[in-house]
């Protein structure tokens, strides 16, 4: 992960696949990036993902059985999020 967003904290590596890819018609230096990605036949790396606030846009795969802790803070940072918006409209 390239920055704490709702699935991981920056630098956490997590295993999964991605199989459909698209162009970026925006300046790539200012897009926030959610991950570095690994191929794993090449090793090659690329940035994949969107992400900002709690958005998280990616065509990447997880299935939350394999990274524990990427299910829990999914979890915990909803009920962040609900906390925040019941708190928001008392």
């Amino acid at each position: 992960a390239l920055t704490d967003n709702i699935i991981a904290t920056k630098g956490q590596i997590l295993h999964g696949h991605e199989f459909h890819f698209s162009m970026q018609a925006t300046a790539a230096a200012a897009f926030p990036w959610a991950f570095l990605l690994t191929k794993n036949r090449t090793n090659s790396q690329y940035k994949a993902g969107y992400y900002n606030d709690n958005i998280l846009a990616s065509y990447f795969h997880l299935h939350f059985l394999g990274s524990i802790k990427a299910a829990k803070r999914f979890i915990q940072k909803a009920v962040e999020y609900k906390k925040l918006k019941t708190n928001h409209y008392k």
